[in-house]
């Protein structure tokens, strides 16, 4: 999977030690040859030997091998230009303080000439360092897709950091199938293969890299996904000088923004397709329920006359009945879905306004007796004139609801309750019963969308899972709460709280 990484140049840089010394050393004797037979002092030949002390500083690469050059210049001004001639001795005391601050002299010129020159190369190697950076961002903000930036990155980050870079990592989200990008610094050549198998997650990938231990490993997320995950050969990684290794740091954050920008669009474009689709459901749905309204209040009320037409002890007039009782229960989901498509931008259709509870309670009762013939209904509500912002029509269709799902699951002879308490910060509405009560497993799912009860009849008419659906999302348009409970002594209670102040909610 990763090859080694040869460096070479370094044969170069020894020869150039050996022969850039000897060379100035020769160049400078041969000056102060000159300087000598025309009788100038040994001060200047000692100032051509620092120059010449200061030019192998300049072009030698070795600081060691500066400072054995400064001494062999020292030396060679010794044994050439003081007496005794052609000897490495000193007979007089002035020429050992010239040699002294002469040695002094080259060695602070050798070290400050090293560290000029190291200050140099550390910068064009952040200045390289920070061009490729520069590149490799223009050119992963031009990529379209991920294969695209991965292949920039992966090769960029090799070339940073002069090591063997495998990069695996998943090109569609919706497919979480790993790929691999491999770039080989020596041969410059990138490989893109899978390792092991050509179909595995990323995390299998994973395991088998760790499992391997010989390479590190960087990971990069993006929206709490793990998207993609770098490996260097870890006898490269730890090798890694400071500058690359931080190099590497910013490319790999170049590169998670990267993926975090083709993320987004991807999130994006799913989010237009999802809105799209519930758009053209939505609109479906109204259709539906605005066509089927029409034939049903027709259904009704030829039912009612022929009821009002038929003696009660007729067979027809129980069959009137039955049919009028259907087609409620129609025009009671029609409202529901009606209400379930207005509410998904609740911001644009609710309509609040100060309304009193006493008038709200008023129409639910009615609409109660019409539904519910002879069931008896308790209510409950403040004495005093209680205000409250709410869409009246929504917040009665709260209550029809409830109370439809408490004639469900109770009979004749059982008590239905509808209370309304004002509370510190709003007014409770709690409708209650003496039925059948709230399975344990069904008590956590019954506000879901379609979700019906486990206990519920075989007639399918008994139910679609919406009514209680469409109360939370009324209520929540509305910046209150509900709940559901069992009753002590059997029986349900379905209550919720709607604030006193109109305060916009999403």
């Amino acid at each position: 999977m990763f090859t080694k990484n040869k460096r070479n140049g370094s044969y170069n840089i020894s020869r150039q030690n050996l022969y850039i010394g000897p060379l100035f050393i020769a160049l400078a004797t041969l000056v102060g040859s000159i300087f000598e037979s025309i009788n100038l002092p040994e001060t200047n030949i000692a100032i051509v030997y620092l120059l010449a002390v200061v030019a192998i500083s300049l072009f030698t690469q070795s600081y060691i091998i500066s400072i054995l050059y400064s001494f062999g210049a020292t030396l060679s001004f010794n044994y050439f230009f003081t007496a005794p001639y052609k000897a490495f001795e000193i007979d007089n005391v002035s020429y050992v303080i010239t040699i002294t601050i002469m040695v002094t002299v080259s060695l602070i010129i050798t070290m400050m000439t090293q560290r000029i020159k190291t200050s140099v190369s550390v910068a064009n190697q952040r200045a390289e360092e920070n061009r490729k950076l520069y590149v490799m961002s223009n050119r992963i903000s031009g990529a379209a897709s991920v294969e695209e930036i991965i292949d920039i990155a992966v090769q960029s980050m090799g070339q940073l950091t002069e090591t063997n870079i495998l990069c695996a990592y998943i090109s569609d989200i919706s497919q979480p199938i790993c790929h691999t990008a491999q770039y080989i610094f020596n041969s410059k050549v990138r490989v893109i293969d899978s390792p092991v198998e050509k179909e595995m997650s990323l995390k299998q990938l994973d395991d088998y890299m760790v499992e391997l231990g010989n390479v590190r490993s960087w990971k990069i997320f993006t929206d709490e996904i793990l998207f993609a995950v770098i490996y260097i050969p870890h006898e490269q990684a730890i090798m890694l000088e400071e500058g690359k290794r931080r190099a590497l740091m910013v490319a790999l954050e170049n590169l998670s923004l990267a993926i975090d920008r083709v993320y987004a669009v991807y999130k994006h474009g799913k989010l237009q397709q999802e809105n799209e689709r519930e758009r053209y459901r939505s609109s479906l749905l109204r259709a539906i329920s605005h066509d089927l309204r029409t034939p049903l209040t027709g259904i009704m009320g030829t039912s009612e006359m022929i009821m009002g037409m038929t003696p009660t002890d007729d067979m027809r007039y129980e069959l009137a009945a039955e049919i009028i009782e259907d087609a409620e229960w129609l025009h009671s989901l029609m409202e529901n879905i009606l209400n379930l498509t207005r509410l998904e931008d609740s911001r644009r259709y609710l309509k609040k306004q100060p309304e009193a509870i006493e008038e709200i309670i008023a129409v639910v009762v009615e609409r109660f007796e019409k539904r519910a013939k002879g069931r008896e209904l308790t209510v409950n509500i403040p004495t005093e004139l209680v205000i409250v912002p709410v869409d009246a029509k929504l917040i009665v269709q709260v209550l029809i609801n409830l109370l439809d799902n408490a004639l469900k699951h109770t009979d004749s002879t059982q008590e239905i309750s509808l209370t309304v308490d004002k509370q510190e910060n709003g007014v409770r509405f709690t409708v209650a019963d003496r039925g059948t009560g709230i399975n344990a497993e069904d008590l956590p799912y019954i506000f879901q969308m379609y979700y019906t009860s486990g206990n519920q009849s075989a007639d399918a008419k008994k139910g679609m899972g919406l009514g209680l659906a469409i109360c939370k999302s009324v209520v929540k348009a509305h910046g209150g709460n509900i709940s559901a409970a069992n009753r002590e002594g059997g029986g349900a209670e379905f209550s919720f709280v709607l604030p006193m102040e109109d305060t916009n909610y999403d």
